[in-house]
């Protein structure tokens, strides 16, 4: 999946609204904004015929499933001090909370980052010849089984769909 800054949006209502048969609010892009307290100024204005709205996310795009609450756009916060990352750091993060997510924040991820996905054989060949964590004398090259060492090396890292980070 690419996540890219421009596409993380929500569509922001209130619960006041819902609770009275409608789904009036707007889809609004985190990206047009420059800071959370500027987002949250334009979501009171956009319902300002209410006291003290109790905001409610509706639907999401371009963010990550497992960061998704309904409830409030406190949670957004957390989007805004992203914005400083470029779009290939975003998607390693956003790829690692959706499938991997165990609380490690985006710092976290990118310094676990160890290299993109690759089969077995790949993965053993890297670590051995390109990082040079074997060595493999020229002569027994041809007999080493580089697919099962990199399975089995792969059990000390975690694997998303497009990445592969360092455990912990």
């Amino acid at each position: 999946m690419n996540y890219e800054k421009d596409n993380m949006s929500v569509y922001v209502g209130t619960y006041h609204k819902y609770a009275s048969g409608s789904i009036e609010g707007r889809w609004m892009r985190l990206s047009d904004y420059d800071s959370f307290e500027e987002f949250e100024e334009a979501c009171r204005e956009l319902h300002k015929d209410e006291d003290g709205p109790e905001f409610m996310c509706q639907d999401y795009e371009g963010l990550p499933k497992s960061k998704y609450r309904e409830s409030g756009i406190d949670w957004l916060e957390e989007f805004f001090d992203l914005m400083d990352k470029d779009d290939d750091e975003l998607d390693k993060i956003f790829e690692y909370w959706d499938e991997v997510y165990d609380g490690a924040d985006a710092d976290t991820i990118l310094d676990r980052y160890f290299c993109e996905s690759m089969s077995d054989s790949d993965f053993g060949y890297y670590l051995a010849h390109d990082l040079g964590c074997l060595e493999i004398p020229a002569n027994l090259d041809p007999y080493f089984n580089y697919e099962s060492y990199g399975r089995d090396c792969k059990y000390d890292f975690t694997e998303t769909t497009s990445y592969i980070f360092s455990a912990n």
